[in-house]
């Protein structure tokens, strides 16, 4: 596949292994160097599992000596496409944002924006009847990462909207959507919380 121009490969050992030998080692090396720059706000033993590697690679080998122990290394692969949208997901936005309504008491909107102040007007210009105020937003790496693990935690409260989609409308409290925001974007805030009323 890494042939065809299908899967990059990333390798994460630094050890010495036979499979540093293979022609395009240097280039799986850094491939990974790159992701762990990229995404330096990301713990390096949560790294692999927050990347979601389509591909997981094995190479099994003996190591010689008074007792050949047979060694495991990993390489994770990752189809090119699938590479492309992890590259654009980590720059295209940068906050995960609450928005609130005075028409709809206890409902969040739990959203992701590159320009929080920009998405609000966007929204409130497509003709809602009562008008969403941007309360509180997070600076994040990852605002995708950041916006999937905070659905995924508040699913239980998840409603219907009264105006749209349902995924990012919620029965919560302001104070509990932003404690949940800041408990889940920790690692991968890049800046204070601005609050905007």
């Amino acid at each position: 596949m890494e042939m065809n121009n299908e899967l990059i490969i990333y390798h994460t050992d630094r050890t010495l292994t036979p499979l540093n030998k293979e022609p395009r080692f240097s280039s799986w090396r850094t491939n990974y160097k790159k992701l762990t720059q990229k995404f330096k706000k990301v713990p390096l033993p949560r790294l692999i599992e927050f990347l979601n590697f389509d591909y997981i690679i094995e190479y099994k080998y003996q190591e010689q000596g008074d007792s050949p122990t047979t060694i495991w290394v990993y390489a994770y692969g990752k189809t090119l496409d699938k590479a492309h949208t992890l590259e654009h997901s980590y720059n295209k936005g940068k906050y995960v944002y609450i928005l609130t309504n005075e028409a709809y008491p206890g409902i969040c909107k739990i959203g992701k924006a590159i320009q929080p102040t920009h998405r609000v007007t966007k929204i409130n210009g497509s003709g809602t009847v009562s008008e969403w105020v941007l309360r509180w937003a997070l600076p994040v790496s990852d605002d995708y990462k950041v916006e999937g693990l905070v659905h995924k935690t508040l699913e239980h409260l998840r409603m219907n909207s009264f105006q749209g989609s349902s995924r990012e409308f919620f029965s919560i409290p302001l104070e509990e959507a932003i404690q949940t925001i800041e408990n889940l974007g920790e690692e991968f805030k890049t800046d204070k919380a601005i609050w905007y009323e």
